[in-house]
């Protein structure tokens, strides 16, 4: 859309914790009740909801979703696009490759490629 950075504005619910050194990007939306542990870095327009919580050391993507209740664990490299679902929850020390999702509840213990979608408990490859 080629919208400019200076433009977008970043936003921080009250509620919301984000360790002091926390690097967010622009236009990212950290909703209520929201726990960002340090060392995180976050890319640009990322949006983060009600409830999430962000394990500590974790380098996330830009354009990246969190929904509702989403939880991840430390030391995860997160490219860019990735859609983390309602109640999902990741294990520390994995990488999520760029465009992928992790579905409704899944509990995800392995690496992600790029453009893949994993469900289940413990999460399994659905789709690529």
């Amino acid at each position: 859309m080629n919208i400019p950075d200076e433009r977008y504005v970043t936003f921080v619910h009250p509620s919301a914790y984000v360790a002091p050194n926390v690097k967010l990007g622009v236009g990212c939306i950290v909703m209520p009740n929201v726990s960002i542990s340090p060392g995180v870095t976050i890319g640009k327009n990322c949006r983060i909801m009600i409830n999430a919580v962000i394990g500590h050391n974790n380098t996330i993507g830009d354009y990246c979703f969190f929904a509702a209740a989403s939880c991840t664990g430390a030391y995860l490299t997160i490219g860019d696009g990735v859609f983390v679902s309602l109640n999902a929850t990741i294990r520390e020390f994995l990488t999520l490759g760029n465009y992928s999702t992790v579905g409704m509840g899944a509990v995800l213990t392995k690496n992600t490629g790029e453009n893949e979608i994993w469900i289940g408990n413990p999460a399994h490859l659905l789709s690529k």
